[in-house]
């Protein structure tokens, strides 16, 4: 799993955090090949709404799936909601990931 999270900032960009982030997972699948792996955004701030549209086109591009949650969300059901992927993943949703993804080997 893959868990980006923080706080609402006040005068970071997100637009440019999220567009490095996920540029950076695409690099890293075209180079390292890619993997299951579900991920959890939690993040608030300037261009929150275009940095998580530009990253969510990415995941889609990748195949993989993902849940994000705003400024509006409790940072403790965040962290909840990523245990119990974290759990779920362990118990066969990687496995599944990697068929929804067409990889032979999860």
């Amino acid at each position: 799993m893959l868990f980006i999270i923080g706080g609402k900032a006040s005068n970071t960009d997100i637009y440019t955090t999220f567009r490095a982030m996920a540029d950076a997972l695409r690099d890293y699948f075209n180079t390292q090949g890619r993997r299951p792996l579900f991920v959890v955004v939690g993040r608030g701030g300037p261009n929150l709404i275009r940095g998580m549209a530009y990253l969510r086109d990415t995941l889609d591009g990748l195949g993989l799936p993902y849940r994000m949650f705003g400024h509006d969300s409790a940072m403790s059901g965040v962290v909840n909601y990523a245990r119990d992927i974290d759990a779920w993943m362990r118990n066969g949703g990687r496995a599944g990931i990697g068929r929804q993804m067409g990889l032979s080997a999860a």
